[in-house]
């Protein structure tokens, strides 16, 4: 079967661009392996009229809502290979048949590393948490660490006081913050310890202490840390052109490196949150748009 778009991935990029498309009533066919990265968290905020909903409610919602457009086809399956052809490009799956579409836009996120340390999966998007902004009101005024593990901007670190003014860096072994930066944060009040951890121990499914190698443990309620990202297999097969930090390169309409494949969302960005996705979604869907209007 010809699409005109062939979406892959299945979180608020992908589903706000699938929308978009579909109110053009451009074919299209969204391609979701239905294991979305924020499936952990209970909640998800700062999404105007869905402050607190669950990821999982808003993936139902996107669901229930893209079945109103015909020309909206959704599938459970991985993509695996995206290939140039005579008449667009061929999009090739783990089981299944390949299909063929003019354009593809990549919505598929960021792969993160986490701690390979006992009790890091328990904890992780509840207790542990990588965003501020997203789980901060619900961690406000309790112990907080920070676990650098490289040398961070001041700008970066001096805003969790906006949460708690109980704020502890742990700075991970061989890591070392500028002097000036590491000056102001003592100003604001932080405390400093220096260590690597080796595991997070809870008490009723909560963080109540962190353990450093060595033995120490810390006792703190909450532990943000922000994993070291890597693009999906995907995305490192098709070779696409990346940024100084590791994100898919695009230009202003989200066309990649590669002719008719677009990018949106977390893979794109380090600023990565659902209202942000979904609006990258809408903008490079309306870029595409135009391009399958000019070239028809």
């Amino acid at each position: 079967m010809t699409y005109e778009v062939v979406i892959v991935g299945g979180g608020p990029a992908a589903h706000s661009a699938a929308l978009a498309l579909g109110r053009s009533r451009k074919r299209v066919l969204v391609c979701d392996e239905g294991r979305p990265r924020n499936r952990v968290s209970g909640h998800s905020h700062s999404f105007f009229t869905r402050d607190g909903a669950p990821p999982l409610e808003l993936r139902r919602i996107a669901m229930d809502q893209l079945r109103a457009y015909e020309s909206v086809d959704v599938i459970r399956g991985r993509v695996t290979a995206i290939d140039e052809e005579t008449e667009g490009l061929r999009v090739g799956f783990a089981a299944g048949k390949p299909v063929v579409t003019r354009l593809v836009l990549l919505a598929v996120g960021m792969i993160d590393s986490h701690l390979e340390v006992a009790g890091f999966s328990e904890l992780w998007g509840d207790t542990v948490i990588h965003c501020p902004y997203c789980h901060g009101w619900e961690a406000r005024d309790l112990p907080w660490a920070v676990y650098v593990t490289r040398d961070e901007p001041f700008p970066a670190l001096a805003r969790i006081c906006s949460w708690s003014n109980d704020v502890m860096l742990i700075v991970k072994d061989g890591v070392r913050l500028q002097p000036e930066t590491e000056r102001k944060l003592q100003e604001l009040g932080y405390a400093f310890e220096r260590g690597t951890i080796s595991a997070l121990h809870a008490t009723g499914g909560k963080l109540e202490s962190i353990e450093l190698e060595g033995g120490r443990r810390l006792s703190r309620q909450v532990l943000l840390y922000s994993p070291p990202q890597r693009q999906t297999p995907l995305v490192e097969a098709l070779g696409l052109a990346l940024d100084d930090d590791g994100y898919v390169a695009t230009d202003d309409s989200g066309l990649t490196s590669m002719p008719g494949v677009y990018a949106a969302g977390d893979l794109v960005t380090p600023r990565q949150q659902i209202v942000i996705a979904a609006a990258n979604g809408v903008m490079t869907a309306i870029a595409m748009d135009t391009v399958l209007a000019m070239s028809a």
